[in-house]
């Protein structure tokens, strides 16, 4: 159920985001003007992005923010990957972040 409602969560989202933007470009003339905002916005996003992977105080506000509406990969949790031989004696525990794709293992 809980799937289910964020994929509605995240309809409702995307639809609301477009009809804004269409409501937009019908306000603002689309060169220079248009063109500078969404650049300015492009590259607004992009910095909040490479924050979030280089500190935790901006991942914690934008998860406090947008967490609701995000996936799992997209949250940045981490994953934990044992390697063990043909008789599950342990090899290697590595884990890894799916937000920076930093991995780190410890010899079994």
């Amino acid at each position: 159920m809980m799937l289910h409602k964020l994929h509605l969560s995240r309809r409702i989202q995307h639809a609301l985001t477009g009809l804004i933007l269409l409501l937009i470009s019908h306000l603002i003339p689309p060169y220079p003007h248009g063109f500078i905002l969404l650049s300015i916005g492009t590259l607004a996003f992009y910095r909040i992005h490479q924050l979030r992977l280089h500190d935790d105080t901006w991942d914690d506000w934008y998860l406090e923010k947008f967490g609701g509406l995000l996936r799992r990969h997209e949250i940045g949790e981490w994953e934990y990957l044992n390697f063990k031989d043909e008789t599950s004696r342990p090899l290697m525990e590595c884990s890894k972040t799916k937000k920076s794709n930093d991995i780190g293992c410890i010899q079994g």
